[in-house]
C-alpha cells in the first residue's frame, strides 16, 4: 500500500532484527512455571525509532519537516534541546535590588499523574520526595540506569486531579528537559532497562508523563523571581505572609490561578513560578511590577553533576530505592548507625483464648499451643476433617494475632514490609503474602486485608505474633538492618499507625478470627443473617474479598479465605466480646447442614491436604525454607524496586535446587510418617525430608516433603522412611542391628499436584 519494495521490506526487517537481538532476556516464577519477559536499553529503542522515521520519510510516508507525534503511542528523546522561549525578557540587564525577574520559558514542566505518581516519582528522583505534602517541593537529581545526571530538577507535589490521581510537577533544565521527559515515559512504560544489575525490576506504574511546555501545544510557562526579596515582592499576592524553603502555593495574579514554589533551584534563593499560557503575561508583568529586572533563561543554569557537591538533601541515600543508585553509593561511600535485628521467644504462660470456657466444656484435648490453650479435637479428627470437606467446620482460631494499619502512608509500609504487592489491593481485597529478613527468610507468612483506601488489618500467626510486633516496630524506628548490602537504608513511609487489634486497648475494634470451611458454609452463614443487603453481599462474595456487616446479633467482617483448601470457606472477625454469640449462632443455624465444631487437629491435616505450609515446617523452620522454596512465587513480587527480604530471595532461588511437593503414600494402614523422615528414590539415594503428613478421609496419608527438583514432578514415584509401628528406643546404625530390632523401613509414595483441587476427593471422602 506504500510501494514499498524489497529493499524497503530488508531495511524494515534488520530494523526489528536488532532490536530483537539486543533485548535482554529474564524469567520470573509464576505460579505454575516460569514466565518469560525481556528488557531493552533506552537508546536501543531510540535508534530503531530513529532508523524507522528515517525510512518513513525517504520512502515518502513521512513528508519533509513532517514529525511523528503521539505520545503515548509514539515518543522520542530528542538528541538537542527543544525548549523554546516565548520570549518574556529580550535583554539581560544587570541585577537591581538584588532581584532578578527570570523569562524561564525555554525550561521545561513535566507533569506526572498517576494511581501511583508518588511511587513512580519516589524511584525515578534521587530525593526523599515521598515525604512530601500537597504543595511542597524538593530538588533533585534524575539519573539513568547507570548513574549518569540527567537533570537536577524540582519536583513539586500538587493536589490530586479530577480522578483522585496523585499529581506532581517537575521542573527541568532546557538542556536536560528532553532527556528527563523521554526517560520518565520508558520507566512508566517499563520495558527499559531501570537497573542493568536487576532485570525484574521496574518503577512503579503506569503513570502519564505529560510535557506542559510542549511548544507545539504550550500550557504554561515556566518564571522565575530570583534574589533577595523574592517572597516579599509578591507577598500581597499570597495568602499568608511567608512561603517557607520547599513550600508552594496557588496564588492570583490576573485572571488565573499561579503556582509559585520556593527553592535554590539554579543556585540561589527564589520562587518559580508556573502560569497558564493565557495569564502569562499578567504574571511577567507583576514580576517585573515588583521592583526586579528582566533576565534570559540562562539565568537559571544546571547545578554541578558531582554528586558529591550535591546540596543538601538532593541526594537521599536512605531512600528504599532510586534509579541509578548502585553508582552513588559506590561514590558516596554511606555509612550505618543501624544494628541487626535480634528476637528469643519470650517464656510467656498460655493463654486463654475468647472461647477457651466453652472449649472445655465439649473437648477433652485441650493443649497448649503456639503459646495458647486450644482444643485439638472433640469427637475424632477424621471426623472433623470428612465435615469441612462434605458439610462444614467452624474453627476458633481467635489466638492468631491480628494488627491494624492505618493512615496516607499505610499502604507504602506494607509494600516496604511485605512481598506481595500491596498497591494491586483496593477495598475489600485480600491478599496472603510474607513478611521476610533481609536474608529472605520468612519471619512469618501473614493475610493482609483491606479495609478501606487507608485501613488495613493484618493477620499473623499465633506462634510469631510478638515476634512480628517487635519486628514492624523495630522497622518503624529505624532502628535495624532491613537490606544487608545496603544497611544504611530505612523505612521511607511515615504518616501511618501501628496497633495491636488483639489488644483491649484497642476497645471497639478489637477483632479476633471464626472460621467456618466447608461447601454448605455459605448457607450456614446465610441462616444467620436477617438483613437481605448483607444476604446479597455474602451471596456475592468472590474468592480473597471481603465485606462488612451484621451477621447473629453482631458487626462482622467477612472474608472469603481460608487454610483448609476448600473453594467455599468464610473467615469472620468480630470482637472478643461477642465472639460466643457468633459461635453459639453458627452452630445451631448451621445444624441441619451437617456443621461441627473442629479443632487444631483438622485445621492441620485439611491444610496439609490441601498443601498449604505451614511456618516451621515449610516455611523457614530448620530448613530456613523460602515462599520459592513453598510453591508460592506469585506471593512475592520481583519487580517491586524493593521489599525487605527482596535481596536476600533473589539469591536464594539463584541456587535453589529443591522445592516442596505434595505427595500420596500409595498404601494404607501404615504407621504414620513424621516430619523429617527421609525421602529417597526409587534407587535409595536420599533426596529429601518430609516436612508435614496427616491422615486424611479416605484413610490415606497426604503429606509435604522438601526434595531435589528433578524429583518434584506428578507422577514420580519415591520412597519415604516411616517409623516402627508401637514405642521403642531410637533405631541404630545398620551396622548394630540385631536380630528382633526394630528400624524404618520404606514405604511407597507418589508425588501429586502442588495444591489440591478442591472436590478432587471427595468421592473418595464420601
Amino acid at each position: 500500500q506504500q510501494g514499498w519494495g524489497e529493499d524497503e521490506f530488508i531495511r524494515l526487517a534488520n530494523i526489528i532484527s536488532e532490536l530483537l537481538k539486543d533485548i535482554h532476556p529474564f524469567h520470573y516464577n509464576g505460579a505454575f512455571k516460569p514466565v518469560g519477559r525481556g528488557k531493552v536499553d533506552m537508546m536501543t529503542f531510540e535508534r530503531s525509532k530513529r532508523d524507522v522515521e528515517q525510512l518513513m520519510r525517504e520512502s515518502g510516508i513521512l513528508g519533509s519537516g513532517e514529525a511523528l507525534t503521539g505520545y503515548p503511542h509514539y515518543y522520542r528523546v530528542s538528541g538537542t534541546p527543544t525548549g523554546k522561549k516565548l520570549p518574556l525578557a529580550h535583554g539581560h540587564m544587570p541585577m537591581v535590588n538584588g532581584l532578578l525577574a527570570v523569562d524561564a520559558s525555554a525550561h521545561g514542566v513535566i507533569e506526572v499523574v498517576g494511581a501511583r505518581a508518588r511511587q513512580f516519582i519516589q524511584a525515578a528522583v534521587t530525593a526523599n520526595t515521598w515525604r512530601l505534602k500537597t504543595h511542597q517541593s524538593a530538588r533533585a537529581y534524575v539519573l539513568d540506569a547507570d548513574g549518569n545526571v540527567l537533570d537536577d530538577v524540582v519536583v513539586i507535589r500538587e493536589e490530586r486531579d479530577e480522578r483522585n490521581r496523585e499529581r506532581f510537577l517537575v521542573l527541568t533544565h532546557n538542556q536536560g528537559h528532553d532527556r528527563v521527559l523521554g526517560w520518565f515515559r520508558y520507566l512508566s512504560d517499563s520495558y527499559v532497562i531501570a537497573d542493568r544489575e536487576d532485570l525484574h525490576l521496574k518503577v512503579d506504574g503506569p503513570v502519564v508523563v505529560d510535557d506542559l511546555s510542549d511548544p507545539a501545544r504550550r500550557r504554561v510557562v515556566l518564571m522565575a523571581l530570583k534574589g533577595k526579596g523574592a517572597v516579599k515582592a509578591l507577598s500581597k499576592y499570597m495568602r499568608s505572609q511567608g512561603l517557607g524553603m520547599g513550600e508552594a502555593m496557588t496564588v492570583k495574579i490576573g485572571e488565573d490561578e499561579t503556582l509559585v514554589n520556593r527553592s535554590t533551584w539554579g543556585g540561589s534563593d527564589g520562587l518559580e513560578i508556573v502560569a497558564s499560557i493565557d495569564n502569562s503575561r499578567n504574571v511577567w508583568d507583576a514580576l517585573l511590577g515588583s521592583g526586579a529586572v528582566p533576565a534570559r533563561s540562562d539565568t537559571i543554569s544546571s547545578e554541578t553533576p558531582n554528586l558529591r557537591d550535591a546540596p543538601a538533601g538532593m541526594v537521599e541515600m536512605r531512600k528504599p530505592y532510586f534509579v541509578g543508585q548502585g553508582p552513588v553509593y559506590e561514590l558516596l561511600n554511606p555509612g550505618s548507625d543501624k544494628e541487626p535485628w535480634m528476637w528469643s521467644d519470650p517464656d510467656l504462660e498460655p493463654r486463654k483464648s475468647c472461647l477457651y470456657d466453652w472449649h472445655v466444656e465439649h473437648s477433652k484435648t485441650i493443649v497448649p499451643f503456639a503459646g495458647w490453650l486450644m482444643p485439638v479435637w472433640y469427637t475424632k479428627i477424621s471426623e472433623e476433617h470428612a465435615a469441612v470437606r462434605n458439610t462444614a467446620g467452624l474453627f476458633d482460631v481467635s489466638h492468631m494475632g491480628v494488627f491494624g494499619v492505618r493512615g496516607p502512608d499505610a499502604e507504602r509500609f506494607l509494600d516496604i514490609l511485605t512481598s506481595f504487592y500491596v498497591p494491586l489491593l483496593g477495598p475489600g481485597d485480600a491478599s496472603y503474602s510474607y513478611l521476610l529478613g533481609p536474608n529472605g527468610v520468612p519471619i512469618d507468612d501473614i493475610f493482609i486485608y483491606r479495609l478501606a483506601e487507608e485501613e488495613f488489618m493484618v493477620v499473623v500467626n499465633a506462634a510469631n505474633a510478638e515476634k512480628d510486633w517487635d519486628w514492624l516496630k523495630a522497622v518503624i524506628e529505624r532502628r535495624v538492618v532491613i537490606d544487608d548490602e545496603r544497611p544504611w537504608v530505612e523505612l521511607d513511609a511515615r504518616d501511618f499507625q501501628l496497633v495491636d487489634l488483639k489488644n483491649p486497648n484497642a476497645g471497639r475494634e478489637q477483632r479476633v478470627d471464626i472460621s467456618l470451611q466447608g461447601p454448605r458454609s455459605q448457607d450456614i452463614l446465610l441462616e444467620c443473617v436477617v438483613d437481605e443487603q448483607m444476604a446479597q453481599a455474602i451471596k456475592d462474595l468472590g474468592r480473597g474479598k471481603l465485606i462488612m456487616g451484621p451477621m447473629a446479633g453482631v458487626n462482622v467482617i467477612v472474608s472469603r479465605t481460608g487454610y483448609t483448601g476448600e473453594e467455599l470457606g468464610y473467615e469472620l472477625y468480630v470482637h472478643p466480646d461477642e465472639a460466643l454469640q457468633l459461635w453459639e449462632t453458627i452452630l445451631k443455624e448451621g445444624e441441619p447442614f451437617g456443621v461441627v465444631p473442629a479443632g487444631l487437629g483438622a485445621r492441620d491435616s485439611t491444610r496439609t491436604e490441601a498443601g498449604f505450609p505451614l511456618y516451621g515446617n515449610e516455611l523457614a523452620g530448620g530448613l530456613d525454607l523460602c515462599p520459592l522454596d513453598a510453591g508460592y512465587p506469585q506471593f512475592v513480587r520481583m519487580h517491586k524496586p524493593f521489599f525487605i527480604g527482596r535481596g536476600g530471595q533473589m539469591e536464594r532461588d539463584l541456587v535453589r535446587k529443591s522445592s516442596i511437593v505434595r505427595f500420596r503414600m500409595t498404601r494404607r494402614g501404615i504407621p504414620v510418617v513424621k516430619p523429617g523422615s527421609p525421602v529417597t528414590s526409587r534407587h535409595g539415594h536420599v533426596v529429601g525430608h518430609v516436612t508435614s503428613c496427616a491422615t486424611i478421609a479416605d484413610g490415606s496419608q497426604v503429606g509435604m516433603a522438601y526434595v531435589q527438583d528433578r524429583f518434584k514432578e506428578e507422577g514420580t514415584r519415591l520412597n519415604v522412611f516411616v517409623p516402627p509401628r508401637g514405642k521403642g528406643p531410637e533405631p541404630k546404625h545398620v551396622t548394630d542391628l540385631k536380630v528382633g530390632d526394630k528400624m524404618p523401613h520404606p514405604e511407597e509414595a507418589v508425588v501429586i499436584p502442588r495444591f489440591m483441587i478442591p472436590g478432587e476427593d471427595r468421592e473418595d471422602a464420601e
